[in-house]
């Protein structure tokens, strides 16, 4: 998160003040947001594996 901070600190000191600093700012926020969201959401495969519900197994539990 913190290399994220920088580039977007970084880019917006090379596009300069303005409206299209505060766009190229904006842009590259929402997408290394995205990108730290993507990466630690867990796939869908392990959750699927591990709720009760998906198991194949139809034997009664005691």
């Amino acid at each position: 998160m913190l290399a994220g901070l920088a580039t977007l600190v970084v880019a917006f000191v090379l596009a300069g003040p303005g409206i299209v600093g505060l766009i190229a700012l904006a842009a590259l926020w929402i997408a290394t947001t995205a990108a730290h969201f993507a990466g630690s959401t867990p796939q869908r495969d392990a959750l699927d594996a591990t709720t009760p519900a998906s198991s194949t197994d139809t034997r009664r539990r005691r």
